[in-house]
This record gives C-alpha cells, sequence and structure tokens, in this order.
C-alpha cells in the first residue's frame, strides 16, 4: 500500500470503530513522523480523536485495543489518543500535552 492508501485504510478502521460504539468523531488529527512524511519503515502512526463527550480511561483504552488488534492484522501500528473537545481545548496552547504538538504540526485525518 502507498503512504495515503495506508493512511485511508487506517482511517476508515477508527471510523469503523467509532461507529460501532455510537460516538461521532467530531476531529481526527494524524501527527508524529507519518504526518511530516519522515517515517521510517517502522514507525508507528499517531492519531489525535476529538469526540464530544468524555470517556473514562478503560472504554478509552477498549476502543484503542479493538483498533490496534484490527491494524495488526495487516501489519501496522498506530497509537490512538481519544479526547473530548473540551479537553483538546484546555490542552491546546499547553506545550506539556502532545495534544499541543497534535494541533500545531499534525495534519486532518
Amino acid at each position: 500500500m502507498t503512504h495515503l492508501e495506508t493512511k485511508e485504510y487506517i482511517v476508515s478502521v477508527i471510523r469503523d470503530e467509532f461507529k460501532e460504539k455510537n460516538i461521532a468523531i467530531k476531529k481526527m488529527i494524524l501527527f508524529g513522523s507519518q504526518a511530516r512524511q519522515n517515517a521510517g519503515p517502522d514507525s508507528d502512526w499517531d492519531f489525535l480523536v476529538g469526540i464530544s463527550d468524555e470517556l473514562g480511561f478503560v472504554e478509552k483504552s477498549k476502543i484503542s485495543t479493538s483498533i490496534q488488534r484490527k491494524l495488526a492484522i495487516n501489519h501496522l501500528s498506530a497509537d490512538i489518543i481519544i479526547k473530548s473537545e473540551r479537553k483538546m481545548d484546555q490542552e491546546r496552547n499547553n506545550v506539556g500535552f502532545i495534544t499541543y504538538y497534535a494541533l500545531k504540526d499534525g495534519v486532518p485525518a
């Protein structure tokens, strides 16, 4: 798969997982080396997913793990960070949070 095809496949897996859980995605950002297109052969994919309401740690972990398992079938690795829009707004200007860098340097997925 090309870089674009791989990105589109991962985005579809993420969207399908959230759709199954009846959670609307408000924003999805690809960030890190894949967004900069300077990834190495073993680089993973990093996504920040913005949703309306905050989810608990366990629910976010279940969603992320399910996505990661589906991607692993095709030998793909991704970190999925799930945040409410409110939390993203709180963290967007604070360099102590990954949200700052994802929103600053990332690209819409």
